[in-house]
């Protein structure tokens, strides 16, 4: 099982649950067959907690491969998601061709879109949540590649922070409480089956859960008939 871990700086601690979130088809997806939660106690930037979660994961003896941040700019439409676009880019190429266990994807909406319409280029205040539909849809792209990846995203904004993690075969599913950001990479390492290190910090999510046994890959049936339903309707396969 590979790790995709994406720093998701989006302005808003929890796009998902926006009154338009249903618009987020693979997030939400992601919540369906994953856990969510807010972290508890933390407010640090998404692109901290991400790199902080792969730092743990090397640590542990992973090979992790660290995808830039996408930085605000001035410039039209265009210019301004082209890095977003590139990094998701190479995420897929790394999905499809590197030695790698983990990785990890910056992702920062760029500030400037507050201020652009995406359909107009005119001011207007729906343009970030057009902007969150991008980010969904090149999600969705990562989705399409292979169902034996862990995907974890961090998002954060309004100085609060929360998470979704869908992993193959994983016992973990709804809402969960009083989650930390160092939880997350024992929990992973937990789903893998691999024993956790003892100076590792956080506790496990899963813990009393059961794992992911070692001779099983992949979503359930169930589960990918979910996603390939969704990528169907949207005309990716």
């Amino acid at each position: 099982m590979k790790i995709l871990i994406i720093g998701w700086e989006s302005a808003r601690a929890e796009p998902w649950r926006d009154a338009d979130a249903e618009r987020l088809t693979h997030l939400r997806w992601l919540m369906e067959i994953g856990c969510y939660g807010r972290f508890e106690n933390s407010s640090e930037p998404a692109s901290v907690l991400a790199q902080t979660i792969g730092d743990q994961l090397a640590n542990s003896g992973k090979r992790v491969r660290v995808i830039g941040a996408a930085l605000a700019h001035d410039g039209n439409l265009d210019e301004m998601v082209q890095p977003s676009r590139e990094h998701f880019a190479e995420a897929r190429h790394l999905l499809q061709t590197a030695d790698w266990d983990c990785g990890v994807l910056l992702e920062r909406a760029p500030t400037a879109l507050s201020e652009i319409d995406i359909a107009t280029r005119e001011p207007s205040a729906n343009a970030l949540r057009g902007y969150d539909e991008r980010f969904d849809l090149q999600l969705s792209e990562l989705l399409a590649l292979g169902n034996d990846t862990a995907i974890v995203i961090v998002a954060s904004g309004d100085a609060q922070s929360s998470f979704i993690l869908a992993a193959p075969h994983s016992p973990l599913h709804g809402e969960i409480e009083g989650a930390q950001p160092l939880d997350l990479a024992p929990t992973l390492l937990e789903l893998e089956g691999e024993s956790v290190p003892e100076s590792m910090p956080g506790k496990s999510l899963s813990a009393g859960r059961g794992s992911i046994s070692t001779e099983e890959t992949g979503y359930t049936d169930e589960e990918e008939t979910l996603v390939r339903e969704r990528l169907a309707g949207l005309g990716y396969i």
